[in-house]
């Protein structure tokens, strides 16, 4: 069975669509196993962490999900889209760039969108070659 690192970020208002993404790509991908990477705003709460656990827990072993906070000072002053109105668009999108940062024992991740549906396998893409490119 594969290991597949799959990250993702959102703040709470989004966990339904992260659950949505989850879900699809862990019942698509029924031959891997994923360590899942849930990257958080500092004010994600609680409740919100339980209902994705328990969201996940039909898949057991399959399915090990960490959450990440990161702090508001890592984001502050990065810009937001120019054609959104400030706060449609909130610093959680600039999350992915931190990935390196805390995953340093995972030489590779594969990163969704939390309003992402997988229709197929990712093995395909997870098993992809980089070559010498940090990013595709």
């Amino acid at each position: 069975m594969s290991r597949i690192v799959l990250a993702l970020s959102s703040d709470a208002p989004y966990a339904p669509h992260a659950a949505t993404m989850l879900l699809s790509a862990l019942t698509n991908t029924p031959q891997a196993r994923f360590v899942i990477y849930y990257l958080t705003d500092p004010d994600f709460p609680e409740e919100t962490r339980v209902l994705l656990r328990q969201s996940l827990t039909h898949f057991g072993e399959r399915a090990v999900l960490h959450f990440h906070t990161v702090p508001d000072a890592w984001v502050q002053g990065l810009p937001l889209f120019k054609f959104m109105r400030p706060g449609e668009i909130r610093p959680v999108m600039w999350y992915r760039l931190f990935l390196p940062r805390l995953l340093l024992d995972e030489p590779k991740a594969l990163y969704l969108d939390c309003d992402t549906l997988v229709l197929r396998s990712l093995e395909p893409l997870w098993n992809l070659s980089l070559g010498k490119h940090a990013i595709a």
